[in-house]
């Protein structure tokens, strides 16, 4: 199984301690980064590139989405579990094709559901990715040399065609 990497970004250190104690009583994912506030998240996003982020909605001057919208599609994660008290935000986190919405408090169960649906949809984009023609338009194109193995999202291509039947997963995505 593939090593992931995570990076969490919560503006309450106890939001980031529950996440962090979750995630290293998992197998195969390593917390590569904790932030407390959007800011930081964009710059540890883009110089990490995390397959799976944590991320709060609300939080201080730069929330989840305006993090999501300060990156590139190359710079957005593949998998983002978006995670608040605020039920308000979930149509707008899966419009961006959020993996999954985290409502505070959440349980162990809960979490590792949302895990697993990040796994699932980690595995379908290394399954694009190694899908022939289309490889390289997955990878990020700073990481394609140094780490072949991080797939990103896809728009359309000709590989695209022969999944008909996934869901797509769109670079075209606004996060304004």
């Amino acid at each position: 199984m593939t090593n992931l990497t995570a990076v969490v970004v919560d503006d309450e250190a106890l939001a980031r301690e529950r996440l962090r104690t979750l995630l290293q009583a998992e197998p195969n994912i390593s917390v590569v980064a904790e932030c407390a506030n959007g800011t930081d998240a964009i710059d540890v996003i883009r110089l990490l590139c995390p397959s799976i982020v944590f991320l709060d909605v609300q939080m201080p001057a730069v929330g989840a989405f305006e993090v999501l919208a300060a990156l590139t599609p190359d710079q957005r994660p593949p998998a983002v579990i978006f995670v608040t008290a605020y039920d308000r935000y979930a149509v707008r986190a899966f419009e961006i094709n959020a993996v999954d919405y985290l409502m505070k408090p959440y349980t162990r169960d809960r979490f590792v559901a949302a895990l697993e649906r990040a796994r699932s949809r980690l595995a379908l984009h290394r399954d694009l990715r190694d899908c022939g023609e289309c490889r390289l338009s997955h990878l990020c194109e700073r990481d394609a040399k140094t780490r072949p193995d991080r797939a990103f999202p896809f728009s359309e291509c000709e590989c695209a065609l022969q999944h008909s039947s996934l869901p797509r997963f769109g670079r075209q995505q606004s996060f304004a």
